[in-house]
């Protein structure tokens, strides 16, 4: 799948769920946790994630030396897990996955990446009253290549929610020594156990 097509598939996705994200919200009687500072999902909260990732020193796997592109977009699928502490805090993992084979224009060399592997223990704080959570915690990118660390910072705004369910969008930027990243998806999330 070309980047252009996973990224017009992501919109095609998106749109719809944003409409139905403002009609649910506005019907919707109940109040809930997120928007008034207090928790009433429960503590541990489960997410799979849909994003594009952005890598501005990137080149495209197969370019060409004549008209190079340097910037590449490719899918990443994420899988996520938060415990969520008293006062808005919380802890967690985050792992992504990038989808697709692209190069990193370095100034010794271009080093190619493929199924890139991230994953990175978070701290994440709720905006009281927002709905928004900042988050941020150190990583490492696995690759067969080369493994690099990083430090992630995301945040991530939950707009639609059921009793156990949420949908929120959210950014994130990688940074690594060698280069960095920016990607924005979608998180669909789900809460178990008792609330705070």
């Amino acid at each position: 799948m070309s980047q252009r097509t996973a990224f017009s598939l992501f919109l095609f996705v998106l749109i719809p769920l944003v409409s139905f994200a403002q009609h649910h919200e506005e019907t919707k009687t109940a109040s809930h946790s997120s928007h008034t500072g207090t928790h009433t999902h429960g503590r541990h909260q489960f997410g799979v994630t849909i994003g594009q990732t952005h890598i501005p020193d990137g080149l495209d796997f197969g370019f060409n030396l004549v008209d190079i592109d340097k910037d590449v977009f490719v899918t990443t699928l994420g899988l996520n897990y938060f415990y969520l502490l008293p006062k808005n805090f919380g802890i967690g993992i985050i792992a992504d996955i990038e989808l697709e084979k692209y190069f990193i224009d370095l100034p010794e060399r271009e080093l190619l990446r493929e199924n890139v592997f991230i994953i990175a223990a978070i701290a994440s704080y709720n905006i009281v009253g927002s709905g928004v959570f900042i988050r941020f915690g150190p990583g490492i990118e696995i690759e067969k290549n080369e493994n690099f660390g990083l430090l992630k910072f995301e945040a991530e705004w939950e707009f639609i929610k059921g009793d156990n369910w949420g949908i929120a969008p959210f950014v994130a930027y990688d940074v690594k020594k060698e280069y960095n990243t920016w990607e924005a998806g979608l998180s669909f999330i789900r809460f178990f156990g008792k609330s705070n």
